[in-house]
């Protein structure tokens, strides 16, 4: 009864959250929406008042060009661009539609950590939720948000060992994001073949991958080499990206370290050249990217933190747990790996990631004891 009564109390306030986050969604639309239906982010004393890509997306449906980026092998477009078409192009369905999967989203979560049988206060699971970052997301047409529901929704149900269902959803994610096939190719071939050491390999895994990041670059299309070389001739910044990136794409080994730089950039980016100002004007991406780089780094730290003791002690973890957190990094892996530095690529992971950051701290994770011989 207990029990029961504490899911009610949580979906209670889920829904109230939800709900909060869905009008002020609604009220910025309405705020922007002459500029939003011309298609410009700047405006009003304000720029980046909605991520470009949001844009592209209804433009490539505007101007009927699905067909287009399909032959020529563009195939994460499609998918929102196609939305644009079921919304015909309202921003206001779109933000509904947007609301609707963030609160599917935190029941998944909140099912999942019943699953593990661990408790997770509701503000952690809320964070996700209330993250300026999901915010500005809620506007248009992007894949992070359905990204990091279909992830989520992925990761029960491969606990819950509903194999159809866990399927479909996989076949949903690579629509949305193609590089995800990799990612969860990984984790299960690590999971069958080594078990509760999994975690072992995938880092061993990523470490190997950084470590001849010259090759990868040169033979396998996809990592982003051409975008990242444009947003850092654009974008701001003090010149150690180009000085990293230099170290990775080109010498073998040390390109490893190169490599968890560019992902500690990816965590804390834009820090720590924000460019909330640009001139008169307010970057509001800049702004809401910025605090919530600032939340999420305690996060971070927890995560890192347990992946370190799972990686010595793996057997001392419940297996579910483990399949959580491996999930989380597989899929990390898959971002770290890419030239492109940007936060938001690392949005639909928050969700196991912000789990694996608060399970149980190390009640069972204890050094195992060595047994005195008896007298």
């Amino acid at each position: 009864m207990k029990s029961l009564f504490s899911i009610k109390v949580f979906n209670g306030k889920l829904i109230f959250t939800v709900f909060l986050l869905g009008l002020l969604s609604i009220a910025y639309t309405r705020c922007f929406i002459s500029l939003l239906e011309v298609g410009e982010t700047v405006g009003f004393g304000f720029q980046g008042i909605v991520q470009s890509d949001t844009i592209l997306f209804k433009n490539i449906f505007s101007n009927s060009q699905i067909l287009i980026y399909l032959a020529a092998n563009v195939k994460n477009v499609v998918l929102p661009a196609l939305l644009w078409m079921l919304f015909d192009g309202n921003w206001y369905f779109a933000t509904l539609f947007n609301i609707s999967l963030l609160l599917l989203t935190g029941i998944y979560l909140y099912k999942i950590s019943i699953h593990l049988n661990i408790i997770v206060n509701d503000k952690i699971l809320f964070l996700i939720l209330l993250l300026p970052e999901t915010f500005i997301y809620t506007i248009g047409v992007l894949k992070e948000i359905p990204t990091l529901f279909v992830f989520s929704a992925l990761a029960y149900h491969f606990l819950k060992k509903s194999w159809y269902i866990f399927t479909f959803y996989f076949l949903l994610l690579v629509l949305l994001r193609y590089q995800f096939s990799i990612a969860i190719t990984l984790f299960m071939v690590g999971n069958f073949s080594f078990k509760e050491k999994n975690i072992r390999f995938l880092v061993l895994l990523f470490l190997m991958l950084s470590s001849m990041y010259p090759f990868l670059i040169e033979n396998v299309p996809g990592l982003g080499s051409d975008d990242a070389l444009l947003f850092r001739e654009i974008g701001p910044g003090l010149g150690v990206g180009s000085i990293v990136e230099s170290i990775q794409s080109k010498w073998y080994g040390i390109s490893a370290l190169a490599t968890f730089v560019r992902l500690f950039q990816m965590i804390v980016q834009p820090w720590p050249v924000i460019n909330v100002f640009d001139g008169s004007y307010l970057n509001i991406m800049a702004l809401l990217y910025s605090i919530s780089a600032c939340i999420l780094f305690p996060v971070w730290f927890r995560y890192f933190r347990f992946l370190f003791h799972a990686f010595r002690y793996p057997h001392l973890i419940q297996s579910d747990q483990n399949a959580i957190l491996c999930l989380s990094f597989a899929f990390i892996m898959m971002v770290g790996l890419n030239s492109f530095v940007h936060h938001r690529y690392l949005y639909p992971g928050f969700g196991l990631i912000t789990l694996v950051a608060y399970f149980p701290r190390w009640r069972n994770l204890k050094t195992p004891q060595k047994l005195e011989p008896q007298q």
